[in-house]
């Protein structure tokens, strides 16, 4: 016969097993993913954030995706001094994704070409016979606000690209929504268009730096799958006020051909920063 102290202490030790085996398979569980909503009954996501990624997933979704495009196009550029004061001009932009952005900008002859990579950034002055070679932080001095290599290629094509994480709610109660995001020490706020998933403008603020741009998309236009802005106007209000307004007048995405005339000539003197 088997002592009831025994029998007590089997049923003990039993008990105890099974609740550590359970805690066991409800931890496995919720690393797989499958069964923690056991502890979580009742929580429901805040309607504000699943709304907020629905808008960011549908404009993401309608991003351009392409190998390479040739823009065309007439440019308006007001700048503080130099030879771009207020002046009307044509323009030519070779765009390979990710890799480089140039910019042949004409008036009458070749005034100057602008090649941006994401290390680096040539701007060649055919005026001057000069060139100027940066770092790709000398582009944000260049421009005269916070950029970077992605950030060019999204204003060129109303792409929207707020980095990892997921933006913050300014207000998404009609449309167009506006949604809130950083880069580097610079305040950032989306605009976009609700109906055809893009972004129509961008404002930059640097309050340490004092610094304001705004960037306005417009008369979007379809380019094969693609929805593409047909008017980018930059704006620069502070340190000092400039801006730049390009109208695309042709768009051709994807050419067999395509390649970036770009190659610095050897009488050109280099401009040391």
């Amino acid at each position: 016969m088997i002592p009831l102290g025994y029998r007590q202490q089997t049923q003990v030790n039993a008990n105890f097993m099974n609740r550590i085996v359970l805690l066991l398979i409800c931890a496995s569980l919720c690393l797989t993913g499958t069964s923690c909503k056991l502890f979580r009954k009742g929580q429901k996501e805040d309607p504000q954030v699943t709304l907020l990624k629905e808008i960011v997933s549908q404009t993401r979704a309608a991003n351009v995706d392409y190998d390479n495009l040739l823009i065309n196009g007439k440019a308006r550029l007001s700048m503080p001094e130099g030879e771009f004061q207020n002046l009307s001009v044509s323009y030519k932009i070779y765009m390979e994704k990710d890799k480089a952005i140039m910019i042949r900008i004409n008036k009458f002859i070749e005034v100057a070409r602008v090649l941006i990579r994401p290390d680096s950034v040539f701007v060649l002055d055919k005026i001057n016979k000069e060139y100027h070679l940066m770092s790709a932080d000398g582009l944000s001095e260049f421009a005269g606000f916070p950029l970077d290599f992605q950030l060019v290629e999204d204003m060129m094509l109303g792409n929207f690209n707020p980095g990892g994480n997921l933006p913050t709610i300014k207000d998404i109660s009609g449309n167009p929504a506006f949604l809130l995001s950083k880069f580097r020490s610079a305040d950032l706020t989306y605009q976009i268009n609700t109906e055809i998933h893009k972004m129509t403008a961008l404002s930059i603020i640097d309050s340490a730096q004092n610094v304001e741009a705004q960037v306005n998309m417009n008369d979007f236009k379809e380019v094969g799958e693609y929805t593409l802005p047909n008017e980018v106007d930059i704006k620069v209000v502070s340190p000092s006020e400039a801006g730049a307004g390009f109208k695309h007048r042709k768009i051709d995405m994807n050419n067999e051909d395509f390649n970036i005339p770009f190659s610095v000539p050897a009488s050109y003197k280099r401009v040391v920063h």
